[in-house]
């Protein structure tokens, strides 16, 4: 175990994300913990946090499950990442999965482009609309392919597929990937989308909470040294 992933710390982190949850989150402590690394582009970590976790906090039952969600959610936010950053942390999960856990079967193979894109649209509709000042068709007027690109392909093929992430893992897995690249505007605006689809306040300050213990951990800083945006009330 390195200096950075220590027992004690692993602990905090799993203190902080479940605050205000009980002892049982829905969500797990972990996922938010993969993804910030691969955001802070410490996918090198990731090997070692996914042995630890496979040794001490996943039932011998649940692995496969498990390990699934986590390939999912950083397949997932290779809509706000990129391919690359995605890619590096994909094959850096690969380097640790047991091969009894990996799988070859693509989920999403069964889908039409129209029913992703209607399944796609009504994620936008459910998020976007509530947001107050969101101007949506600043993006159309700033570039149509950008915004065909996100509304179609992102949003339709990838965030709204829910055959293995339920909404809110969803969510957590997104404003987890914004908040590690200190992209705030966005992040605030899913940390109230997280809360629009499900999540509970309390679980969107989890999230913020552990990405931002990761980052004090390895010295990453925001632009200017400024700290995670605050999380939103929707009430």
């Amino acid at each position: 175990m390195s200096e950075i992933l220590d027992s004690d710390f692993l602990q905090h982190l799993i203190d902080i994300h479940s605050i205000g949850c009980g002892e049982k989150s829905r969500l797990k402590w972990y996922l938010t913990a993969i993804i910030a690394l691969g955001g802070m582009k410490y996918a090198e970590l990731i090997p070692e946090l996914y042995k630890i976790v496979l040794d001490k906090y996943i039932a011998d039952e649940d692995q496969m499950v498990e390990t699934r969600k986590i390939r999912e959610a950083l397949t997932k936010v290779c809509g706000i990442w990129g391919a690359a950053t995605t890619g590096t942390a994909i094959r850096q999960l690969l380097n640790a999965t047991p091969e009894h856990l990996q799988e070859s079967k693509c989920y999403r193979a069964g889908e039409t482009h129209e029913m992703a894109t209607q399944r796609g649209q009504e994620m936008i509709d459910s998020i976007y609309p509530k947001i107050p000042g969101y101007d949506l068709s600043l993006n159309a007027k700033g570039s149509a392919d950008y915004t065909w690109i996100v509304t179609t392909l992102f949003y339709g093929h990838v965030f709204s597929f829910m055959g293995i992430l339920n909404k809110v893992e969803t969510a957590q897995s997104i404003v987890a990937a914004l908040l590690s690249t200190d992209c705030q505007e966005q992040a605030r605006n899913h940390m109230m989308g997280m809360q629009f689809n499900g999540g509970t306040r309390e679980e969107v300050q989890g999230v913020r909470a552990v990405v931002m213990a990761i980052a004090e951990r390895l010295g990453v800083r925001g632009k200017q040294g400024r700290t995670a945006v605050e999380v939103p009330s929707i009430d």
